[in-house]
């Protein structure tokens, strides 16, 4: 019968590693194995994200600075720390949470909610409270979006036809009349009525009138109507053709801006004619006053916006919460008492 040979070491080496591996998979060597990372949770952005404790994120700069176990936060033992969120991540948060929510019987919007568009809106001229609710759905009933279409369509026949529509409007010192030029810029013009038929220029803050030789100008735009506000910052407005018929007129009402389609819902009324305006993309007149410049010339000089002059300080008039309730609220009331401002617009017949 043969032999077998056996070579011993390599027998041993064998048998000890297997028992090697049965053991760290028992997790009785744990000391030979990498220990697991902790893991944990952090809040951010209104939500719970796992995440390493050794890892948070770093690539947002308003990231969480302290990680909590999960038992720790259910037990409230730890108070999560967060740097503010930039400006623009606070105006989107406060949309998603203060959205009005329609549905087909009227509701109160409460302050600070921001109404979609398509919805059906009335208000009460006495209390200032605005209603919504959801459009019936019956043959015949328009969206707001097909009224809008239809209304421009008969303004840009009517200017055409040389027959301007005219609006009056009503201020803390009397009224005047704004001519509508949607020959000069339909879309900036479209976006003046809609404001003018939403109500946005009930007490609208004429909140911008420096000296005329430094800028000559009247500034307004600033309501305490922030639904509609926040729509109109949302959804900007193209620029129109640039202005190429010379100097501003006295009268020639035009956007403010910042950039390429920055158009929203501030303006301003040239009071003397000049060269320094309408130069800039969003600076094309879209309407004239044509009568009443005598009104618009006794509006109270609150002087220009701050920080290039001593007038209002918008931040400090939206963060004061009597501006939307007992308008024009504390803040105007003891720094600008004599602050004018647009009462409404009588634009409903157009």
């Amino acid at each position: 019968m043969p032999l077998i040979r056996v070579n011993a070491p390599r027998v041993v080496v064998f048998a000890l590693a297997t028992i090697v591996i049965s053991l760290v998979g028992l997790g009785l060597l744990g000391g030979f194995t990498r220990k697991p990372k902790h893991r944990g949770v952090v809040v951010y952005d209104e939500q719970v994200i796992e995440t390493d404790r050794q890892k948070a994120p770093k690539k947002h700069n308003h990231a969480v600075k302290k990680v909590a176990s999960e038992q720790e936060i259910l037990e409230n033992k730890v108070e999560t720390e967060m740097e503010p969120e930039p400006a623009h991540l606070d105006s989107e948060k406060h949309l998603r949470k203060h959205a009005f929510v329609a549905t087909h019987e009227w509701q109160v919007v409460e302050e600070g909610q921001a109404v979609p568009p398509g919805l059906h809106i009335k208000m009460d001229m006495q209390t200032g409270k605005k209603m919504a609710k959801l459009m019936d759905k019956q043959e015949g009933v328009k969206l707001p979006s097909e009224i809008r279409r239809e209304r421009d369509t008969r303004m840009k026949e009517r200017a055409a036809a040389g027959d301007f529509a005219r609006v009056t409007c009503h201020t803390s010192k009397g009224d005047i009349v704004i001519e509508l030029r949607y020959d000069w810029a339909p879309l900036g013009a479209s976006r003046l009525l809609t404001m003018m038929v939403d109500g946005y220029f009930m007490n609208n803050l004429i909140y911008r009138v420096p000296p005329r030789r430094a800028n000559p100008l009247v500034q307004f735009g600033i309501a305490p109507d922030d639904s509609l506000r926040s729509l109109y910052e949302k959804y900007k407005v193209k620029d129109d053709a640039p202005w190429k018929n010379g100097d501003m007129e006295r009268g020639y009402i035009a956007f403010a801006g910042n950039g390429k389609d920055s158009r929203t819902c501030h303006m301003f009324i040239c009071v003397k004619k000049t060269g320094s305006l309408g130069k800039r993309l969003w600076e094309t007149p879209v309407a004239r006053v044509v009568e009443g410049m005598d009104i618009v010339d006794t509006f109270h000089p609150v002087g220009d916006m701050q920080p290039w002059g001593n007038g209002p300080d918008s931040g400090k008039i939206f963060r004061d919460k009597t501006f939307r309730s007992s308008f024009p609220g504390e803040y105007l009331t003891k720094n600008y008492p004599n602050i004018d401002y647009f009462l409404g617009c009588d634009a409903s017949d157009l």
